[in-house]
């Protein structure tokens, strides 16, 4: 059994990521010890404790692996709210159309970003945006 409220909560805190999900219950049953109903209490923790896995287990796996110039395009991506536009990465970061493609697509493979349309990029990996902000303000 599972409280209701928890259990939305569980799901709005995910950002449509399946896995973090898996996470969040795990984490929240994992609290329960010997009862047999998961509390809203329990689904808190356990969203904490997920999500500080993320951080600590992906985004920052994640970060790790990206060279200075993925950094440097990602970082240029921060100045927009929601999407970026090819024309604004290219001016931003003072490289040639071709170059900022290479990377564009570097991200995308990553599962980093994702098209939004024609010329328009967004992050895909869910929390990364603010992952990598606090690490841009560390």
């Amino acid at each position: 059994m599972a409280d209701a409220e928890g259990i939305d909560r569980a799901v709005r805190s995910i950002s449509g990521f399946p896995f973090l999900l898996q996470l969040v219950g795990y984490r929240a049953w994992d609290l329960t010890s010997d009862s047999k109903e998961i509390s809203s209490r329990d689904f808190d923790l356990g969203i904490k404790i997920a999500r500080d896995e993320m951080d600590n287990r992906i985004l920052a796996a994640t970060y790790r692996e990206l060279t200075a110039e993925d950094k440097r395009f990602l970082i240029a991506m921060l100045d927009d709210e929601e999407e970026s536009t090819t024309a604004d990465l290219v001016e931003r970061l003072r490289r040639s159309p071709q170059q900022v493609s290479r990377y564009r697509r570097r991200m995308i493979d990553a599962g980093i970003i994702g098209e939004r349309g024609r010329g328009l990029v967004a992050f895909e990996l869910p929390f990364f945006r603010d992952y990598l902000s606090a690490q841009c303000v560390k």
